[in-house]
């Protein structure tokens, strides 16, 4: 997946892709280094810095 880079509130709203699919970002919790995401079915989860890439 994506190389580690310093997350930011600024990327709420993007889209990510994981190991299961594409989710929208819903919060940064930027102390942490963790996105809070959601996928189209509603289910939540986080992913940490080198889960995911970047989609928009």
């Amino acid at each position: 997946m994506a190389t580690n880079i310093e997350l930011t509130s600024e990327m709420k709203g993007r889209t990510v892709k994981t190991e299961h699919g594409e989710a929208e970002v819903i919060r940064v919790i930027t102390s942490q280094q963790w996105l809070h995401i959601r996928y189209p079915d509603g289910s939540i989860g986080w992913v940490g810095n080198g889960q995911f890439e970047f989609i928009s």
